[in-house]
């Protein structure tokens, strides 16, 4: 119970819940925008043509994969880098 804040129990849980999602949705655009920079330098890398409209259902496996395999491969870059410090 908040001295003061007129909420019970369950208002409180809801307003919680509301507060979470809000936190939530603005780290995941975040998170959404970083993949996203990660997805377009690997594929500048790996010299496969992306769409910037988000469509790119056109590309074969074999492009679609060297573009993972090239993120994964920054992602534990990054990783082995930030805990080297």
């Amino acid at each position: 119970y908040e001295i003061g804040s007129g909420l019970v129990g369950s208002e409180m849980c809801i307003r919680d819940r509301i507060r979470r999602k809000t936190t939530m949705a603005s780290t995941n655009k975040k998170n959404k925008a970083a993949l996203n920079s990660i997805k377009m330098q690997a594929a500048s890398e790996v010299g496969v043509p992306l769409k910037d409209n988000g469509y790119n259902g056109d590309l074969t496996s074999k492009q679609a994969g060297s573009i993972g395999g090239q993120m994964v491969k920054k992602m534990i870059e990054s990783y082995e880098m930030s805990n080297k410090q």
